[in-house]
């Protein structure tokens, strides 16, 4: 779930070009996140950093293209992708909570 919520904040800001809040953190290093509590926190704030940074971004940006891996992408593309990532995480915590029959 650190995982998830740290590339929420990367994407969230390559995509709107919002300074990154965690930028040169590890969370998955750091003491402070090891409690359920924290971690929901953690995972929520990244949520509601991509959700603040887009509503404050024109939607005409998300088509502008950014390069990628040697390809130019809209914005776009890269948030389908982090929506995306955080789907198969989500997946797979889900299906690692279900006990075995």
């Amino acid at each position: 779930m650190l995982h998830l919520g740290t590339q929420n904040y990367s994407i969230g800001a390559r995509v709107t070009g919002v300074a990154n809040p965690i930028q040169g953190k590890t969370p998955e290093k750091m003491d402070e996140y090891k409690t359920k509590a924290a971690l929901t926190k953690f995972v929520t704030e990244s949520y509601d950093f991509v959700i603040s940074s887009l509503k404050a971004m024109p939607e005409a940006k998300l088509d502008e293209k950014l390069p990628v891996v040697g390809l130019n992408r809209p914005r776009w593309a890269l948030l389908a992708a982090g929506f995306e990532h955080q789907t198969h995480h989500r997946g797979q915590s889900q299906k690692a909570s279900q006990p075995v029959v």
